[in-house]
């Protein structure tokens, strides 16, 4: 069965532009769900799927095309990788 969405953990990492409004220039979602067990994908195991603990999904990954190309996008996700 999957998890509730009002019970699914998430986080949402935005990147701001050092000013006085703290402009958002991006930002990366990720929340945590459970495997599905009729899923289809090779590496979900009988083991893996075993498990109840959430796996990251993200699902949302965005940088304002003036800001592109230095590196913001690859750190959103180096923070959300360490939620």
């Amino acid at each position: 069965a999957h998890t509730p969405a009002s019970t699914i953990p998430t986080n949402l990492v935005n990147a701001t532009k050092p000013s006085q409004n703290e402009q958002i220039i991006g930002f990366c979602s990720v929340d945590g769900r459970t495997p599905d067990p009729s899923s289809k994908i090779e590496f979900l195991t009988p083991s893996t799927l075993a498990s109840s603990a959430p796996r990251p999904y993200l699902s949302d990954l965005g940088v304002s095309p003036l800001h592109r190309r230095r590196g913001i996008g690859e750190s959103l996700v180096n923070e959300c990788e360490k939620w």
